[in-house]
């Protein structure tokens, strides 16, 4: 998808992202009468430079840095 328009209050930037997640519905008699999502809102917001991304060190990078 491409951020056209304000999200979450952060106006619209113009930048590609993709998210994944999940969609989970119980059915009953043919009718959906619950539903879950989960999807990536984090991964989101840092592909569209709302949230910065961090790069992670293991400990023995961090190790050899003292």
């Amino acid at each position: 998808m491409t951020q056209t328009g304000p999200f979450l209050g952060i106006a619209a930037t113009g930048r590609k992202a993709t998210v994944t997640g999940m969609s989970i519905q119980r059915i009953v008699d043919g009718k959906i009468v619950e539903g879950w999502d989960n999807w990536d809102q984090l991964g989101l917001l840092v592909q569209i430079g709302a949230v910065p991304a961090v790069q992670f060190a293991s400990e023995k990078t961090i190790a050899k840095a003292s």
